[in-house]
């Protein structure tokens, strides 16, 4: 079982999830959304996927339950392939260029769509060829 070394499993999952499932959660997620969110961080410095369990705002910007009203009914956040992740030190607009400028290297790493034109970095596992850049 892969475990991200950058990331515990409550910054990845709602309070819910975490209460319900505790370390047993990373069995749901896809290891490719994993790696994706290592070597994300290994790059382009810290970030914050989900950060409720220190009291902030972010709760669903990883795995979304069904209960959870934000995003689309069928977003791959809410079957453990898609994250949101927000960057402190760089901006979500100069690691989608960066990850341009290396797309072999994300195409093998596993990642499959990138979101544009938003503040954040949403990546996902979509069951698509090519990588895919798409506006919300």
């Amino acid at each position: 079982m892969y475990k991200c070394k950058h990331f515990k499993i409550y910054e990845l999952v709602d309070p819910v999830t975490y209460e319900k499932y505790g370390e047993g959660a990373w069995k749901f997620f896809d290891i490719d959304i994993l790696v994706l969110a290592d070597a994300l961080r290994e790059r382009y410095g810290p970030c914050t996927v989900n950060d409720w369990f220190w009291g902030g705002k972010f709760k669903y910007s990883g795995y979304r339950p069904s209960s959870c009203r934000i995003g689309a009914k069928m977003s791959l956040h809410r079957f453990f392939r898609a994250l949101d992740m927000k960057f402190k030190n760089i901006s979500a607009a100069k690691v989608r260029k960066g990850i341009r400028d290396d797309m072999g290297y994300w195409e093998v790493m596993g990642l499959k769509r990138v979101e544009n034109k938003v503040n954040w970095l949403h990546i996902d596992t979509a069951n698509v060829n090519p990588v895919r850049f798409f506006n919300p």
